[in-house]
């Protein structure tokens, strides 16, 4: 976050402020599924082992249900560029893009559902907040 505030303080501003409203509407948090990394010789390569995951809650959060499509069910989630940017960071990928190329799904009611798509909403130059779509 320092970085943005050394080039831009209102996109600082502005991502701060989009956490504060997504706390305030009474968001939570999400968990989000990924595959382990697998690192050379490990015999998940080969197929003999099931692939391991890490579910990792995130938040704030905020969900909500949209119109069915083709019979599943369908949310939004949508998260703060903080949350993210923590996450790429613990995860060390280079980019929010490449973090959610590795997210497996959103966890929610005991099931995996699986990422369709996901948009950044931008002001001030800055993404501020991330909206992911999840179907059932």
């Amino acid at each position: 976050m320092a970085e943005i505030a050394e080039c831009n303080p209102r996109g600082l501003f502005a991502v701060r402020a989009a956490g504060t409203l997504l706390r305030s509407l009474g968001s939570g948090t999400v968990t989000l599924r990924y595959a382990e990394r697998v690192v050379g010789g490990d015999p998940r390569q080969l197929g003999l082992l099931a692939p391991a995951t890490e579910d990792v809650r995130v938040g704030p959060a905020l969900l909500r249900y949209l119109e069915p499509e083709e019979g599943k069910r369908v949310c939004e989630v949508v998260l703060t560029a903080e949350s993210v940017a923590a996450e790429v960071e613990r995860r060390g990928e280079r980019s929010a893009e490449e973090l959610f190329a590795s997210v497996l799904g959103v966890v929610r009611d005991e099931a995996l559902w699986r990422l369709q798509a996901v948009s950044a909403k931008n002001l001030a130059g800055i993404d501020v907040l991330y909206r992911l779509k999840v179907t059932e």
